[in-house]
């Protein structure tokens, strides 16, 4: 490793901050390397100083899922600690007079009477808010690394009902993973740091039933918590030894598989046979939240203190959406059912009615929870085998609705030419007694037709 790559342009390497902060990928975010791809940084690491931090663009590492994913997506970790013989690209910063932005965003402020918590604080790109800092709309109102956390003002002593700019799950927290678990299996789970956040000695991790996004009422249990634990933590930023990393398939270059615990170079948490069991509240509603929030306060300070409570972001409680697979895919590019129609259908226009605390929430993800509605449905339904989803409209927006389908059911082929970019769809259960499925209208299949397997995620 030489930084005189840096020199010769009149620069230096940037720090593991700088990176960690978007340095070198403000401008474009998302694109530019690889999630995982490291660069050499100028920060020292090691017990003796002997290595060198590496870290990823913009902090990146490991893709958390989306509302609607419910698989994890591991890359390596955004920093790590390398022996300085190890080959990696190089990131330079340089040190120079500039416009302090952020500055003249909080003169703007003042002179036109703006306070914080007020509707016009925090507006788009222009005038970004910082972590702790809000009204935000959406994450768009949110400064670099941050995400809007819908009505967790009051948590921050702004108003109540505000949204408030927080740490960005995933890049910019401590993180976790899996984050999915199904009931009943006891499941290790294992917290590592992001960004500049820092695992604490000890801390207390809780989880909350439900979306709840700041984690609010945690630090005086005024909302159901599930399941809680004391952690200590384990290991620091050690230099790796000889040879490791190795390669990960699956990754987009070959950084650290820091997955194996007992030559893990990161500080880490591991909270050993979590087990969840769902609620067992009695509803009326016709939708279920799958999600349950992670918390966690550092044990050395004040954990009945509201702020001391830092939301890691949501796992998945085996949502129903998870035990059903799509069959579309290869030259199948969109499938509608036909017959064995148990009449009973669910449109996403009326999502809201359905879960009403999407409203609460201020959510536009519509498809993925009239999505994981349609599951729930369905295996609440003896008779359903699974559902089909269509767009009446073949024009997108709020427009899908979800028909479930049971004996009789057979796969009817669209072109893509005719449905354009509405792609409708099947899923069908998993764990259904059914091993082909015939395609209408012809019935068996011919035999280059496809034989649909199906395995439950757990035998």
């Amino acid at each position: 490793m030489s930084p005189q790559v840096c020199i010769d342009v009149g620069a230096r390497l940037c720090t593991v901050d700088e990176m960690i902060d978007g340095a070198t990928a403000k401008a474009n975010p998302n694109g530019g390397t690889c999630e995982g791809a490291w660069f050499w940084t100028g920060t020292a690491c090691g017990e003796n100083g002997d290595g060198i931090m590496v870290a990823g663009q913009a902090g990146k590492g490991m893709s958390r899922p989306s509302w609607g994913s419910y698989v994890d997506h591991g890359t390596p970790l955004p920093r790590s600690c390398a022996r300085k013989t190890e080959n990696h690209s190089v990131a330079c910063c340089s040190s120079w007079a500039a416009t302090d932005k952020q500055a003249q965003l909080d003169d703007y402020r003042a002179v036109r009477g703006i306070q914080l918590g007020n509707f016009s604080y925090c507006r788009g790109h222009e005038m970004p808010c910082r972590a702790g800092e809000g009204h935000c709309r959406s994450d768009n109102d949110c400064h670099f690394n941050t995400h809007c956390a819908i009505g967790a003002g009051g948590k921050y002593e702004l108003p109540e009902g505000t949204g408030v700019c927080i740490p960005k799950y995933g890049s910019h927290q401590i993180t976790f993973w899996p984050t999915l678990l199904y009931k009943g299996q006891p499941t290790d789970m294992l917290l590592v740091e992001r960004g500049k956040e820092v695992l604490p000695q000890q801390a207390l991790v809780r989880i909350v039933e439900g979306s709840n996004p700041g984690c609010l009422g945690v630090w005086d249990s005024s909302v159901p918590i599930v399941a809680q634990t004391l952690l200590n933590r384990t290991n620091g930023h050690l230099i790796r030894p000889e040879g490791f990393p190795v390669e990960t398939a699956g990754h987009c270059s070959s950084g650290a598989g820091d997955e194996d615990l007992p030559y893990s170079t990161q500080p880490y948490m591991k909270w050993e046979g979590l087990r969840l069991e769902g609620s067992k509240a009695m509803t009326d509603a016709l939708y279920k939240d799958p999600r349950y929030e992670v918390c966690l306060c550092d044990a050395s300070t004040d954990c009945a203190s509201p702020t001391n409570w830092h939301d890691l972001g949501f796992l998945n409680l085996e949502p129903a959406a998870s035990w059903f697979a799509s069959m579309k895919g290869g030259s199948w590019k969109a499938l509608i059912g036909v017959g064995g129609d148990l009449y009973e259908s669910y449109r996403e226009e009326d999502i809201t009615e359905y879960w009403p605390d999407m409203v609460r929430l201020r959510s536009s993800a519509s498809e993925p929870v009239h999505h994981e509605l349609c599951a729930q449905r369905c295996m609440a339904n003896p008779l359903c085998l699974g559902f089909d989803v269509t767009d009446p409209n073949w024009n997108g927006g709020r427009s899908k609705t979800c028909t479930l389908r049971g004996e009789g059911l057979q796969l009817q082929v669209l072109s893509h030419e005719y449905v354009g970019d509405a792609a409708p769809n099947v899923y069908l259960k998993m764990e259904s007694h059914r091993q082909s499925w015939c395609c209408f209208p012809r019935c068996p299949p011919p035999h280059h037709a496809p034989t649909i397997l199906y395995s439950t995620p757990y035998p």
